[in-house]
């Protein structure tokens, strides 16, 4: 999660940080690939304590909308066409049915001509390293798109 996120500055402006298109809602995913790309390491440190208070007054289910586009923007943008055809599925399984996730997949779509013109799949070794992280993320409650 980005609000739980410490960064070093001179790695974030090196692979161009956040993209201002996604604006909000998994924009971190998309910079965490690019660091990948780029040979930066990412950790996890247990000791670490970062206190992020998300507001109780947003509307998840418009929270959501966002969320599973700019899912399906990182996985166009940055994964090999079989293994972004293959999330994409297990994303859109995933979502529930309703208007936000039908929102969200047009307003993807319909971006198709920027994916592509900024479309950069991650190096093999990183592209490896997802593929092992997909069966356990499928068991994650963090990435359940309920609202």
């Amino acid at each position: 999660m980005a609000g739980l996120t410490m960064i070093r500055v001179s790695a974030f402006r090196r692979v161009g940080g956040f993209c201002e298109r996604m604006w909000l809602g998994g924009e971190e995913e998309l910079l965490a690939l690019d660091l990948a790309a780029a040979g930066w390491w990412m950790v996890w440190e247990e000791h670490m304590v970062i206190e992020h208070e998300p507001s109780v007054s947003r509307d998840a289910t418009r929270r959501r909308q966002p969320g599973i586009r700019n899912t399906l923007w990182t996985l166009w943008l940055r994964r090999p066409v079989r293994s972004a055809v293959r999330r994409t599925v297990a994303v859109l399984r995933s979502a529930p049915r309703d208007r936000a996730t039908a929102s969200a997949v047009w307003e993807a779509m319909m971006s198709a001509g920027w994916v592509i013109r900024h479309r950069k799949p991650v190096p093999p070794a990183v592209e490896r390293g997802l593929v092992l992280l997909e069966e356990p993320q499928s068991r994650s409650a963090a990435r359940r798109y309920v609202g």
